[in-house]
């Protein structure tokens, strides 16, 4: 009999399982949305790097586009240890001397000494803050008298000592005077006999001397004569040399004349070959002038034609990608219709056709980041589709229509713009943008070869003028020549003609004098003949004399010994007299200084004048205070005044000092003693009274000199100056002055010696050297950092971030150009002429002695970069890039546009996820409830199998 099988009916499923599979694969496309989620944050990372790198280099160029980023100055002091000096850039470039005739300082003052316990007695202290005058009087009174007395003293040594040096020249002169007389006794008998021999010396000379003259007039005369034949034998000589000289010279002009006629013919035809030229050159010149004038406008065009299309850019791929975000935000809201109106729901047409409309829309999308005629023909297949999808849901079931009626009205923000034609016209900017770089990279090079070729073309004008102006020097030189050679040599054949007469003229001079020196000569020797014997007894008289005056000499000589001494010993008697009188005057001086300053110390009195600020302050005192309480009382009265107890180990003193320095800070202490009545004793409290105006007590009498406050002066240029501190601001415009020790001494007398301070403001170019520094650090890490983003990597054959982005790619291109571009407003034209130069990877290098020599060039480097042509193609560079960083950075810049984008990428990425997220949660929920149904079906015919089972074998066992 047939037997009845279960055939796995009633087995349990592993639904868990597979719901949790099938959710996965409805989320399979979230790893590439977050692979490129992924990308899309490193992107913006990297961008976010950009910005910050634009705003660097926009702030770094701000910094130096205005002229007060270049003026500051540095300030400084010959003497340093003397005074210190600072400016700030108001301050003009300048010199100056400074004397420090003083510094300024407190009012110090000293008390009596007391036992450290001592009290210090009661009553009241009044302090007044004020200014003291005439102290310099109070002050040097006692030094004056002090110094007369030991001036005193010195003069009275002086007179004993001159005194006795009076005596001993006296004496001396005595001495001197007997020698005299001894030396004229010892001088009688040498006279007489020397006298003898002149006598005898006398007589032979008369006889001499007549003989004498006639041998002189003889022999001058003979001298002329000789000297008349000596003159015409050179007179003749010479005449012939000037005759050889005057037929050289003619054989010679005449020769220059030839030469210099032939050189004038060469010069007219170097003239006009030079003019030639000359004219060809600046014909030239001004068709290159011409020419760079065109390449700089073809290259002002395409520069301003970059910036628009920069401008049209980033306004396509806004619109592109707002009409992108319209689409997106459609499809993820026409997915939760679907998924969640209830009519949608049971309409499978409704979920194909939203299927159908996010394929579309995520086809365009891909379009946007790549466009390609493979993705056109995919948004054109997905439109097809999406079409075939809205008829099918329009004749699907009866309320279809209103489901696609619903849907329309979803879409409808989205499908009044175009997003394919928004696209398109993106792509046209981005091309458009690309042939406007490439134009500018084409005219920069044209004006590259204009500029060279109008150089050459300068160089070529410049030699043909030079030289057209030397073959005029030339000719004018050689016309002047020749007529002077003309005119040589008419002179010349006079001057030979004159010299043939001199010559024999001379000839004749010669023969005569001749003839007159031959009869002199025989005077001369017969006068000569006649002269001997006179001759011979006069010289035998010489003699004779000779040795008289030998022997009358040392009687003579010891005689005038004998006179000088007494003339020095009478001078020294003399002087000795003077000096002696000279001290007993000074003596006398001295007594009267000594006077005056005894009545000095009793007339110098200083004046207070109580400060017009403030009022007078008290200080009590009683029975238990001694110097340490006292103290603290002051300083706690906050008078003006600082007090401090000094002690040497066994006593104390009060020492008393104004809070601030200058005349004006000084002050009084008045007493009011209670203890004794009696105010101004030196007793009790008054020891530490201080009032010089009324008495000298206390303080002024305590035995330690006090110290008044004095204002600060010093000479600038000449011109006194006075401040209560060391400090001394804008008594020069934008100087400040702080002096720390005096130059002058004596100061106000006629011997005072000073060391004068040479103080210098100079312009300082350094900081508008790091600011140039800065810039150039700024826009190579910009540079640099684009150019990393958009290359692309041969060696990993990786691309970069952002390679072939033609956003990111315009920028650098532009940052480029306007590097090499240039600025008018300065001598300096190019970032090159100051030595800034563009590298082969696109960075700045700095040749720091180019720059700094620019730097020190008055204002052309400043005006390089900050000259306002009100032309963005001409500005100074840092206008350029500054106005171009804040151009890009602002809203609607393509730099902001570009962050924009990439955040628009990220939320759409982000969005995308969350739709696919929602729709696996929403297929996870229908697979549990189908499969829950399932397993409740599953189990219902488990049971019903276990039944179907049990009759089944119930039914066989009773059949068996």
């Amino acid at each position: 009999m047939a037997t009845i099988s279960s055939l796995g009916i009633g087995s349990g499923l592993d639904s868990e399982s597979i719901v949790t599979k099938l959710a996965a694969l409805e989320r399979q496309p979230l790893k590439a949305l977050q692979t490129k989620a992924t990308l899309g944050q490193a992107k913006i990372t990297a961008f976010g790097q950009v910005q910050s790198q634009f705003s660097a280099l926009s702030e770094a160029a701000a910094a130096i586009s205005t002229a007060g980023a270049w003026k500051t100055t540095k300030a400084s002091s010959s003497n340093s240890a003397a005074a210190t000096i600072t400016s700030t850039s108001t301050a003009a470039a300048q010199s100056f001397t400074l004397d420090v005739d003083r510094l300024a300082q407190r009012q110090s003052l000293t008390s009596t000494s007391l036992a450290s316990a001592a009290l210090v007695g009661v009553g009241t202290l009044t302090f007044r803050l004020g200014a003291w005058s005439n102290t310099g009087g109070q002050q040097s009174a006692a030094a004056t008298l002090a110094a007369a007395n030991a001036a005193l003293s010195l003069a009275q040594n002086g007179q004993t000592t001159a005194a006795a040096n009076k005596s001993t020249k006296d004496a001396d002169l005595v001495v001197a005077t007997q020698a005299v007389m001894d030396a004229d006794a010892l001088l009688v008998a040498p006279t007489t006999t020397r006298d003898t021999a002149l006598t005898a010396y006398i007589s032979a000379n008369s006889v001499y001397q007549p003989l004498k003259a006639d041998q002189l007039g003889k022999s001058a005369a003979y001298t002329v004569a000789q000297t008349a034949f000596l003159g015409a034998s050179t007179i003749a000589s010479n005449s012939a040399a000037v005759l050889a000289s005057a037929n050289a010279s003619l054989a010679s002009v005449t020769l220059a004349s030839t030469n210099s006629n032939a050189d004038l013919a060469a010069s007219v035809i170097s003239l006009a070959n030079a003019g030639a030229t000359s004219t060809a050159a600046n014909s030239a010149l001004g068709l290159a002038d011409s020419s760079l004038a065109n390449a700089n406008s073809k290259l002002g065009a395409a520069n301003t034609s970059v910036i628009s299309s920069t401008t049209l850019l980033g306004n396509a791929n806004t619109a592109r990608d707002g009409a992108l975000q319209a689409d997106s935000d459609a499809k993820a809201a026409l997915n939760s219709f679907v998924t969640t109106d209830a009519a949608a729901l049971a309409n499978p047409d409704a979920a194909a056709y939203s299927t159908a409309y996010g394929e579309w829309v995520d086809a365009v999308a891909t379009t946007s980041s790549s466009y390609t005629q493979v993705n056109l023909d995919a948004v054109a297949t997905k439109k097809v589709i999406l079409d075939n999808k809205r008829s099918a849901l329009a004749a699907s079931m009866p309320d279809g229509a209103s489901i696609l009626a619903a849907a329309n009205v979803i879409t409808a923000p989205a499908d009044s713009t175009d997003a394919s034609g928004l696209i398109l016209a993106a792509n046209g900017a981005q091309s458009a943008l690309t042939s406007a770089n490439a134009l500018v990279i084409t005219t920069t090079a044209e004006q590259a070869v204009a500029v060279s070729v109008r150089s050459l073309a300068y160089t070529d004008a410049l030699t043909a003028t030079t030289n057209l102006v030397n073959a005029q020097d030339v000719h004018t030189t050689a016309y002047s020549v020749t007529s002077s050679a003309t005119a040589a040599l008419g002179s010349a054949t006079a001057s030979q003609a004159s010299a043939s007469s001199a010559k024999a003229t001379a000839d004749a001079a010669l023969s005569a004098a001749a003839s007159v020196r031959d009869n002199a000569l025989i005077d001369l020797n017969s006068a000569n003949a006649v002269l001997v014997t006179p001759e011979s007894d006069l010289a035998a008289a010489q003699v004779a004399l000779d040795q008289a005056n030998a022997d009358l000499l040392p009687f003579s000589s010891a005689r005038s010994a004998a006179l000088s001494a007494q003339a020095l010993a009478t001078s020294a008697a003399a002087l000795a007299q003077t000096v002696f009188d000279n001290a007993s005057a000074a003596v006398t001086a001295a007594q009267a200084q000594v006077t005056a300053a005894t009545n000095g110390v009793t007339s110098a009195t200083p004046a207070f004048t109580a400060a017009a600020v403030g009022e007078d302050i008290g200080v009590t005192a009683t029975a238990a205070d001694t110097l340490s309480t006292l103290a603290i009382k002051i300083n706690a009265a906050n008078a003006g005044v600082v007090a401090t107890v000094f002690s040497d180990g066994a006593n104390q003193r009060l020492i008393l000092t104004s809070k601030d320095t200058g005349t004006a800070a000084g002050f009084r202490v008045q007493v009011s003693d209670t203890g004794d009545g009696a105010n101004t004793d030196n007793a009790g409290l008054s020891r530490f009274g201080f009032d010089p105006e009324t008495a000298s007590f206390g303080y002024a009498n305590s035995g330690v000199s006090g110290v008044y406050g004095q204002d600060a002066q010093v000479r600038i240029n000449g011109a006194i100056a006075t401040s209560k501190t060391n400090t001394f601001t804008d008594n020069v415009p934008g100087v400040t002055i702080s002096v720390l020790s005096a130059t002058t001494t004596n100061l106000g007398s006629p011997s005072e010696a000073r060391s004068s301070v040479a103080m210098t403001v100079s312009e300082d170019v350094t900081p508008a050297v790091k600011s140039v520094n800065d810039f150039v650090t700024a826009y190579n890490t910009l540079v640099s950092n684009l150019t990393d983003l958009t290359k692309y990597d041969a060696v990993t054959k990786t691309p970069s971030a952002f390679q072939g982005d033609s956003a990111v790619v315009g920028l650098l291109n532009i940052l480029r150009n306007m590097v090499s571009s240039i600025s008018e407003g300065s001598v300096y034209k190019r970032l090159s002429d100051v030595g800034i130069q563009v590298q082969r990877n696109g960075t700045l290098s700095i040749n720091t002695t180019k720059l700094s020599v620019a730097a020190n060039n008055g204002n052309e480097l400043r005006d390089l970069f900050i000259t306002d042509n009100k032309n963005a193609q001409t500005n100074g560079f840092a206008l350029k890039l500054a106005a171009f960083g804040k151009g890009v950075l602002a809203t609607g810049g393509s730099v902001s546009n570009k962050a924009k984008a990439l955040d628009k990428d990220l939320q759409v990425n982000s969005v995308e996820q969350q739709r696919i997220n929602d729709r696996a949660a929403v297929t996870e929920a229908r697979l549990r409830k189908q499969y829950s149904a399932l397993d409740a079906k599953m189990a219902s015919l488990s049971a019903l199998n276990a039944y179907v089972s049990q009759q089944v074998t119930t039914w066989n066992k009773s059949t068996g």
